[in-house]
């Protein structure tokens, strides 16, 4: 899967997006994926309480079955207070298995949300999560060396940043993972945490201003699957 936009039946359309993380020597690294799965949600503001509500019931429920699916979620630093909100979730992929079907997102949170909930209660959490979301598009990468786990279970700095790139000869004064769009080699993003509290001018500290094109996430622990 290189990029697949899903048309939801409330959404046309899908911005793209892209996300970092971290992946320094210090972490472990994850034994059976080499893939990452993105979820990227743009949100109108008035509805972030709604899409707050659609998440944790999602974790809980998975908890509940014992669905082993990891999640870590991210909402974007807000740019200016009338700006929408970006919700990222950031989950393993197929795990290199490049005939792995494509799983509706929709599809699999209203079976496991129906499993939990019931049918009605499940559909009005969907409902109200469709009435506030402007747009979904789903992604996968994958490191450029195959045999390099990605510890995407570990990826929950309190602070993300992702700078996309084209360039496969990479110099970055961070640490950090290079992935790339799986079937795609263009498509490129560099994802490195970024330390200290977040500032009124500039993000985060760590972060340059002159950092162009790099979008800037923090963690959502209530958001994520449990650790």
């Amino acid at each position: 899967m290189t990029r697949q936009t899903v048309n939801t039946r409330w959404g046309a359309g899908a911005a793209m997006l892209i996300v970092v993380g971290w992946s320094g020597d210090a972490l472990p690294a994850n034994p059976v994926c080499d893939e990452l799965s993105m979820t990227t949600r743009q949100v109108r503001l008035e509805g972030r309480v709604a899409v707050d509500d659609y998440y944790e019931a999602l974790r809980a429920a998975e908890a509940r079955i014992g669905d082993a699916r990891w999640t870590n979620t991210y909402e974007s630093v807000a740019g200016a207070p009338e700006a929408p909100s970006t919700y990222l979730s950031l989950s393993a992929g197929s795990c290199g298995h490049q005939d792995a079907p494509a799983v509706d997102p929709y599809a699999r949170a209203l079976r496991v949300l129906g499993l939990t909930y019931g049918s009605h209660e499940a559909g009005r959490l969907l409902d109200r999560l469709g009435e506030a979301t402007v747009s979904v598009t789903v992604q996968g990468f994958r490191t450029p060396e195959r045999n390099r786990p990605i510890p995407w279970r570990e990826l929950g700095a309190p602070f993300v940043a992702i700078t996309p790139t084209e360039s496969s000869d990479l110099t970055m004064p961070a640490p950090g993972l290079r992935l790339v769009a799986v079937g795609s080699p263009r498509v490129q993003v560099w994802m490195r945490p970024v330390a200290g509290p977040v500032l009124e001018a500039g993000g985060p500290a760590g972060l340059s201003r002159t950092d162009a094109g790099t979008e800037v996430f923090r963690f959502r622990a209530e958001l994520s699957s449990r650790r």
